[in-house]
């Protein structure tokens, strides 16, 4: 579901940030009673239908900021990580079906004949359906010829994959907490923001505060929340800015997990045993409330944040571990297993950037300065990537992952639609993922992917730039497709060829195959591995612009030093923004540069005011001698001659045209025209110049006329010679057919 929740997020992230500025300052207790009335001070509203009620909201958001129930905490549900703000949850229809302005109150009644308990009735503008009545059964809206009749299931009810919410009398949100998987997906899918969860931030504070050794565990999805250029250095600094002793990849506790877990798989599969991974808390909390009659076939291995936990307080039992990421499950999770070694506090990103923010501390792009995880570890979260990682340690312990059945399957969602329709049958579910699977992939696959972005890989001295499409933009700037674009940059480094492209498949030459398909199920659109290129010399530098939209590579032989990679950068930036066809004119054919000069000399002969004035003079005498011109453009002519330079601003469109043709008739004799030759020798340098490289007026000159060459060559001059052998410029989406899509239909489409 797709929301416009700005508001929304705007005001969590308000309530949080004074939160932790209080905290902070350590007055959180004796002032948190009048903050709501600080931030909503009257006497108009700002959001709501009094200021009565958007500070009764804050307040709850203040209680849950604390960690505690919005409002008492003895009520049914009350240990639940994800609460209902009761003030908040007041707008959303009571009635599962409506009628919309749609209704013609048609002769025929359809809607009323279907109904079988007398629920629908006629008003004098449309049909009415009596809630009470009403036992929705979806009838009329079946029998509605117009579609006037809307199924309006609370957009939290609809989302939740548990079936875990339903109304009280009064038509507030309630959560069963005995079949909530702690999943939050009604918290984002809330128009009102009435669904949020349970804090750590006050807690974390204050044990900073109070100078106790605070660790923070940050999920690898954290990285990429912040932008290309903000890294796991960039965000350690932060953290440690914000009072925290020390920080840890999670990605380690990946691997650690993944080297269990596979150890189990492996004992597993000689019994004959199915498993499902314990990684995500979400999903094991599905099982085991759903499904218990399978949670035997949990794996018993801890989660990623546990064992990274687990090892930080082997080495220190007085650690505090404090798990930063994006998912809410982990704050059950580190309820569920409190005591035992496992995280003490969560934090989700929103609450690390309140945190930030009350700090005034702000991420600054930073080398990575060490690598804690492998790139299995780091992509645990990714739909798929504990498989993935799982069967890299089967490799690693020297068996073949090939000749085990490993499913993959994205979201508890799925996950309960394939055991629903199996009736909780795990080896029947198994093959309707199998199948669904291979269904979605297919669909997919007409579809057109023109979006996406470009990223680079590195070894040595050569480097690679590949482009990956997706759908849409939307996508393109999701971590999970970023992280896996740089997957494929990385496996075309390691190629044993230098370019594949233009109608090849690439995806077969990088052996990616089952990467894409899971990768296309997983983020929902028809993904592409389109191309790439590597370019090799003495010394290489790349550019990255507009966060993958356009990749360029430029390498040079000869001295290589950090002046000349940082002059080579510069020149890819020059061709990024300006993108030369040829690194220089040398670099073009014969039969290019006479190609450019044909196309020069019939572009002069179709613009007549741009001929020479000799050659002009002859062509209008012949118009009017030859009776060319019509009476009315001779008289313009006979009136405006006397300036030349403005004629064409007041002759007809028909006469230029004519003019052309008689240009393009006499084309032999003119081009044979000193005066004309010298125009089109100027026009050809004038587009040289703007299509080669080395003669382009470099972007950075100080005097607006260096070229690019005399950039280089002063460079080479101070820091050694060298010579750009070549560059590549990938821009996502050049040369593709872009399909126009209407997206506010297509999301409507998939809402009904």
């Amino acid at each position: 579901m797709l929301s416009n929740d700005a508001t929304i997020q705007n005001i969590k992230h308000e309530i949080l940030y004074e939160v932790a500025k209080l905290a902070y300052a350590g007055r959180f207790e004796e002032e948190k009673d009048e903050l709501v009335y600080k931030m909503f001070p009257g006497p108009k509203a700002r959001f709501r239908c009094c200021v009565y009620k958007e500070r009764e909201i804050a307040r709850q958001r203040i209680r849950l900021a604390e960690g505690k129930c919005p409002t008492e905490s003895d009520h049914p549900g009350a240990n639940n990580i994800i609460q209902v703000i009761e003030a908040a949850c007041a707008d959303c229809p009571l009635s599962h079906y409506i009628v919309t302005d749609n209704c013609r109150k048609c002769m025929m009644k359809a809607c009323q004949q279907a109904c079988k308990f007398g629920a629908v009735s006629m008003t004098r503008d449309r049909a009415y359906i009596d809630p009470d009545k009403c036992k929705e059964c979806g009838m009329c809206a079946k029998a509605c010829p117009y579609n006037a009749i809307a199924d309006l299931i609370r957009p939290c009810k609809k989302i939740c994959p548990a079936n875990a919410i339903t109304m009280d009398d009064n038509g507030i949100c309630e959560i069963d907490e005995n079949k909530c998987i702690q999943c939050g997906q009604c918290i984002h899918a809330c128009p009102f923001g009435a669904i949020g969860s349970k804090t750590d931030i006050v807690d974390v504070i204050k044990a900073i505060v109070d100078g106790k050794k605070v660790v923070a565990m940050v999920a690898p999805a954290v990285e990429g929340q912040f932008g290309d250029t903000i890294t796991m250095s960039s965000i350690r600094t932060a953290c440690k800015k914000l009072g925290f002793n020390d920080m840890y990849e999670v990605g380690l506790g990946g691997d650690l997990t993944a080297q269990a877990e596979a150890e189990e798989w492996l004992e597993a599969a000689k019994e004959g045993k199915k498993l499902t991974t314990s990684c995500c808390p979400a999903f094991v909390n599905l099982i085991k409330k759903q499904y218990p009659e399978l949670a035997e076939h949990i794996s018993t291995t801890i989660s990623p944040m546990f064992a990274l936990s687990r090892l930080l307080k082997s080495e220190d039992p007085d650690t505090i571990t404090v798990f930063i990421g994006p998912c809410i499950a982990k704050k059950n999770e580190k309820q569920e297993y409190k005591g035992q070694g496992n995280a003490d506090f969560v934090l989700t990103i929103g609450e690390f950037r309140a945190m930030m923010r009350a700090k005034e501390v702000v991420l600054e792009p930073e080398e990575n300065s060490d690598q804690q995880a492998s790139i299995y570890g780091k992509r645990f979260g990714n739909g798929g990537g504990v498989s993935a990682a799982v069967a890299q340690c089967m490799r690693e312990a020297g068996a073949d992952p090939d000749k085990f059945n490993i499913e993959k399957c994205s979201g508890a969602a799925e996950c309960k639609k394939a055991l629903t329709e199996t009736d909780g049958d795990m080896e029947a579910a198994v093959d309707v993922l199998r199948k669904s699977g291979a269904a979605k992939v297919e669909k997919k696959a007409g579809r057109i992917a023109a979006e996406g972005i470009t990223r680079v890989a590195s070894e040595g001295n050569t480097a690679v730039v590949v482009e990956v499409n997706s759908e849409t933009d939307f996508v393109a700037k999701n971590a999970t497709f970023q992280e896996f674009v740089q997957a494929v940059a990385d496996k075309a480094l390691k190629a044993s060829v230098d370019k594949a492209g233009d109608g090849e498949d690439v995806c077969a030459i990088l052996d990616m195959q089952s990467e894409l398909e899971e990768k296309t199920l997983t983020i929902g659109e028809k993904l592409s591995i389109r191309r790439f290129q590597k370019i090799t010399g003495d010394c290489v530098a790349s550019y990255i612009h507009g966060g993958g939209r356009i990749g360029v590579l430029v390498a040079a032989d000869g001295a290589s030093n950090d002046a000349i990679k940082e002059a080579l950068t510069n020149v890819a930036m020059q061709i990024a923004a300006m993108n030369p066809q040829y690194l220089s004119r040398n670099d073009m054919s014969a039969d290019e540069l006479a190609k450019l000069r044909e196309i020069t000399e019939k572009s002069a002969l179709n613009d007549p005011a741009s001929l020479p004035k000799p050659i002009l003079n002859k062509l209008i005498d012949k118009a009017i001698n030859d009776k060319v011109w019509s009476d009315a453009d001779i008289a313009t002519y006979e009136e405006h001659k006397s300036n030349m330079q403005y004629l064409f601003n007041f002759l007809s469109k028909e006469a230029a045209a004519q003019l052309a043709e008689l240009a393009l008739a006499d084309e032999a004799n003119i081009v044979a025209d000193k005066i004309f030759n010298g125009l089109v020798e100027g026009r050809v340098s004038k587009q040289l110049k703007e299509i080669c490289l080395m003669d382009q007026v470099y972007v950075k000159a100080e005097d607006g006329k260096q070229s690019v060459a005399k950039y280089l060559a002063e460079v080479a001059k101070a820091n050694g010679a060298f010579t750009v052998k070549g560059y590549v410029r990938f821009e996502t989406g050049e040369g593709l057919e872009k399909k126009n899509e209407d997206f506010a239909a297509e999301v409507a489409a998939q809402l009904q």
